[in-house]
C-alpha cells in the first residue's frame, strides 16, 4: 500500500500492543504472612456472574481442569468469570487470583497474591498462549484486550492469557501512596525529588520482601500457572514484548524447555546493562536521520546530511537560540528519544528539528503543541499511573536487574555522563541522579542478571531498527547467542517499538509481524517467510493532515503557509516547561 495509506491507518494504532491501553484502578493487595494457599477471587467488579443460561453454560464448558490437579496445580488455582476488557464486565474470560509462595527458593512460608487471566476459544483450543507486559510494570490483565482480540481474530482456536507481574495490577500492586499523590510535588508521577521518601516507605512497609518481586519470581509465577493450565498434547508458547522479552529470557534460563516455543517482539537482551542503553539511544536517531536523507522530500527540507542540521541545532541551543522555548540540549535530546519510540509518531522528529531550526512564531507554537498534545506539558510521553502500571516496580527491577554491568566498574562516571551533551543528540541521556539512585535503592541480587539464557526450544525473535527504546545493537546480541535450530532473528529494517503493531504492509491486513508470528504458533519448527518484510513503506516523513493536527495542531508538519491558523498564546507562554533532569520521573 502506499506510505500515505499506511500512515493513515496507524495514527491511531500507535500503541496498541506494548504500553498504551488503559485500565481502572484495582485494589491494593498484601503479602500473607501464613501457609494459605486456597485461590482468591478476583475483584467484584470482575469476577462476575454469567448473565443468561447460555454465557453460563459456556463458563462451565471453559472450567480448566486436569486429571493430575493435585501434583500439576500445588497451590489450588482456581478460576472465575470476568471480564476480558478491564471495567467491561463482558464475562468473556476466566481469571484467577492465587496465593502463591513469597519466594521460591527457599520456599518460604510467605505468600503473595498473583493474578492471570485466559481467554478460552468457543472450541476446543489446539494451544495455549502466555502474552507478558513490558515496562517493567505494565498490567497484562488490563492493557491486553485489543492484543487478544487482535490473535483470536487470526488464530480462533488458540487459548490466551496473560498473568500480571507481581506488584502491578491484580497482583499485589507496589505504590508509594504520598508520592502518588495527585496533589505532590509530581502529581502522580514520582520525580526524582520525591524518591527518598518513597524508598524510606518501601523499606518501612516491605523490608526485605521487597527483594522477592523480581523478575526470577515473577518467571516463576508464570511457570506454576502454565504447570496448573495446561493440557496434555497441546502446545505452550509464551510471548513478550519490550521488559516482557526480558522476562521471557529469564523463564528460559529458569525452564528452558517448559514451553514449545518463545516470542520476543522489541528485545532488551538480558545481558545488556541500562546505564549503557544512551549510545544506542542515539544510533537509532543517526537511522532514522539516514532515512531522512534517503527520502526525497525529507532532504528537499533537511538536505543530504540531515544529522549535520541536528548537530547545529543542538549547538545554537547553547548560543541562546529559540530562547522563548527555554530548550536545552538535554531537553532536545530527551524529547526527540521518546518520539523515536512508536510508529508514526517517531516519523516528526526530523518536522520537528526543521521548525526548531527556524524557529518563527508558529514554527514555536507547533513545538509547543506537540509537547502538550504527546506529553502532557509535563514531560511524559506514556502517562504511566494508576493499577495498570506500577512506578515502584518500574524501578525495583531497573534498579535491581538491569541497570548495571560489570563493564562500568572502574569508569569514571562524571565524565562519562558528561560526554553525553556533545554525544548523545537523540536518546535520553545518561545522569548522575540515576546512578545515585541506583546506589540508594533497596536492590534484590539475582545471580542470572546480565546473563543470556540457553535453550533448544523454537525461539521467534522480532525488532524494529529504528526502536528507540530497546535499539537493535543491543538487541542483535541475543540473536546472535540464540542461533540453534528453529531459532531466528529477524530485522524489520522500519519498525521501531513493536514490529508486530507497525510493520504494515496493507490496510486490510495484519502487520508483517504479527503474519510471522502466526505462522511461529501454528508450526514452530517451520522457518518463518519474511517476504513480506520488503512490502513495509519507509517512514513517511512529509506527513498528512491527520497526523500534523494530532500532533502539532496545523495542517502541515512542516511549513506555515496561509492555512495557518495562528492562535493567541502570549510570548511568555511559548515555552516547553519541561521538568529540569533532577525532577523528572526516573527511570528514565
Amino acid at each position: 500500500m502506499s506510505a500515505v495509506k499506511a500512515f493513515n491507518f496507524a495514527v491511531l494504532f500507535v500503541f496498541a500492543v506494548l504500553f498504551f491501553a488503559c485500565g481502572e484502578s484495582g485494589d491494593d493487595n498484601v503479602i500473607q504472612d501464613d501457609g494459605d494457599t486456597d485461590s482468591l477471587e478476583m475483584p467484584e467488579e470482575d469476577a462476575i456472574e454469567a448473565e443468561d443460561a447460555e454465557s453460563a453454560e459456556s463458563a462451565e464448558t471453559h472450567e480448566i481442569s486436569d486429571e493430575d490437579a493435585e501434583n500439576s496445580n500445588p497451590y489450588g488455582i482456581s478460576w472465575t468469570s470476568c471480564s476480558l476488557e478491564e471495567g467491561a464486565d463482558d464475562g468473556l474470560a476466566l481469571c484467577a487470583s492465587a496465593m502463591l509462595p513469597l519466594v521460591y527458593e527457599p520456599l518460604g512460608e510467605k505468600r503473595i497474591e498473583i493474578g492471570a487471566k485466559c481467554w478460552k476459544p468457543e472450541g476446543e483450543s489446539k494451544a495455549q498462549l502466555w502474552l507478558l507486559q513490558g515496562g517493567p510494570g505494565g498490567s497484562g490483565m488490563m492493557t491486553f484486550e485489543p492484543f487478544m482480540r487482535e490473535i483470536r481474530k487470526l488464530y480462533a482456536e488458540l487459548e490466551i492469557c496473560t498473568i500480571d507481574h507481581r506488584g502491578v495490577g491484580y497482583s499485589s500492586l507496589l505504590k508509594c501512596p504520598e508520592q502518588e499523590d495527585p496533589d505532590s510535588e509530581g502529581g502522580a508521577y514520582i520525580y526524582a525529588s520525591e524518591w527518598d521518601a518513597c524508598i524510606d516507605y518501601l523499606n518501612k512497609t516491605y523490608g526485605d520482601d521487597l527483594k522477592a518481586y523480581s523478575t526470577s519470581n515473577a518467571v516463576r509465577d508464570l511457570a506454576t500457572f502454565i504447570d496448573a493450565t495446561r493440557e496434555s498434547g497441546k502446545k505452550v508458547f509464551v510471548w513478550g514484548g519490550s521488559y516482557g522479552t526480558y522476562l521471557v529470557q529469564r523463564y528460559l534460563s529458569h525452564f528452558p524447555n517448559q514451553a514449545d516455543g518463545v516470542v520476543m517482539d522489541a528485545i532488551h537482551a538480558c545481558s545488556q546493562p541500562a546505564i549503557a542503553f544512551p549510545k544506542w539511544y542515539n544510533g537509532v536517531g543517526k537511522q532514522l536521520f539516514e532515512y531522512c536523507a534517503e527520502d526525497e522530500f525529507c532532504r528537499s527540507k533537511l538536505g543530504d546530511d540531515p544529522w549535520a542540521r541536528l548537530e547545529a541545532v543542538h549547538k545554537s541551543l547553547d548560543n541562546g537560540h529559540c530562547s522563548q522555548l527555554q530548550l536545552d540540549r538535554a531537553g532536545l535530546a530527551y524529547i526527540l528519544g521518546w518520539l523515536t519510540w512508536y510508529y508514526p509518531i517517531n516519523s516528526i522528529v526530523p518536522a520537528i528539528v526543521y521548525r526548531l531550526e527556524r524557529c518563527e512564531y508558529n514554527d514555536m507554537l507547533a513545538i509547543v503543541n506537540m509537547y502538550n498534545n504527546l506529553f502532557g506539558g509535563n514531560g511524559d510521553l506514556l502517562g504511566l499511573d494508576g493499577a495498570w502500571w506500577s512506578q515502584v516496580l518500574n524501578a525495583n527491577i531497573s534498579m535491581s536487574d538491569q541497570y548495571w554491568g560489570e563493564e562500568f566498574e572502574g569508569v569514571d562516571l562524571d565524565a562519562y555522563f558528561a560526554a553525553m551533551k556533545d554525544e548523545v543528540l537523540v536518546g535520553n541521556w545518561g545522569t548522575k541522579e540515576e546512578y545515585e539512585m541506583y546506589q540508594k535503592w533497596p536492590k534484590y541480587e539475582d545471580p542470572l542478571a546480565n546473563t543470556l539464557p540457553d535453550s533448544d526450544i523454537p525461539v521467534l525473535m522480532l525488532q524494529g531498527a529504528i526502536d528507540g527504546a530497546t535499539p537493535h545493537e543491543q538487541a542483535a546480541v541475543l540473536g546472535e547467542h540464540l542461533k540453534g535450530e528453529h531459532q531466528n532473528y529477524i530485522l524489520f529494517p522500519y519498525s521501531a517499538h513493536g514490529v508486530m503493531s507497525d510493520s504494515f504492509t496493507s490496510a486490510d491486513e495484519a502487520t508483517c509481524g504479527m503474519k510471522i508470528f502466526m505462522e511461529f504458533l501454528k508450526n514452530p519448527e517451520v522457518d518463518p517467510d519474511t517476504s513480506c518484510i520488503a512490502e513495509i513503506p519507509p517512514p513517511f516523513f512529509e506527513g498528512n493532515q491527520n497526523i500534523a493536527q494530532y500532533a502539532i495542531g496545523y495542517d502541515d508538519l512542516w511549513e506555515n503557509g496561509e492555512t495557518t491558523q495562528k492562535q493567541s498564546v502570549e510570548s511568555q507562554d511559548l515555552t516547553l516547561r519541561l521538568p529540569p533532569p533532577e525532577l523528572r520521573r526516573m527511570p528514565y
